[in-house]
């Protein structure tokens, strides 16, 4: 009669062979401690000097991609005009005091203006839209208003005709903007030393 192995040993069977790479292990978990210390220095969750922790971290290089992985993490469009210049502020002095470049502060100038005319352009196309599509969803709008207790306003920005065609723009203006922030991220990468930077001739 065959031997009947218990699932442990057919387990041990098949990783057997497998070769556990340390390296890439102590990659991660300094990336990690690099990605704690920028979010709990972006978060304000505590006192954090995050030059402090990376010239403490035993490889500097992987600390220094898993926090600039998180800094460029929050770099993205607001979808509101309030709040994102606290977060573009906390950004700047971080990235200044990794970097020692003079060109973050001019970097981040040109960032919150692009920021600004990004909410200036998808308030602009919202209401665009809203002119082209208003005599034939007004009628509608002020019936769902009235049902709903909703603004006309509001219930024409959520009529499904309506979110089709903004978010059909939208995608379109959106990939153009994606691609400029792209282009500053990887700029940044350079500023750090984790990406050669980009030819400005």
């Amino acid at each position: 009669m065959a031997e009947i192995k218990s699932a442990w040993e057919l387990a041990l069977e098949k990783t057997k062979d497998i070769v556990v790479d340390k390296e890439a292990l102590k990659q991660k978990d300094i990336k990690t401690l690099g990605r704690k210390a920028a979010f709990a220095y972006l978060e304000g969750t505590e006192a954090t000097d995050i030059k402090k922790q990376m010239s403490e971290a035993s490889n500097k290089e992987y600390f220094l991609e898993g926090l600039a992985e998180t800094f460029l993490s929050y770099l993205k469009y607001p979808r509101a005009e309030d709040g994102y210049e606290e977060t573009l502020d906390k950004l700047r002095t971080g990235l200044k005091e990794l970097t020692e470049s003079k060109e973050v502060d001019y970097i981040f100038e040109q960032l919150k203006g692009l920021f600004k005319q990004f909410i200036d352009d998808h308030l602009n196309l919202k209401d665009q839209i809203k002119q082209q599509l208003g005599p034939q969803l007004s009628q509608k709008s002020r019936a769902i208003a009235a049902q709903t207790g909703m603004s006309p306003e509001a219930a024409m920005e959520a009529d499904p005709e309506f979110r089709r065609i903004l978010e059909q723009n939208l995608k379109s203006m959106d990939a153009q903007y994606n691609n400029y922030l792209d282009q500053i991220k990887t700029h940044i990468k350079g500023l750090l030393g984790l990406a050669e930077p980009e030819d400005n001739a």
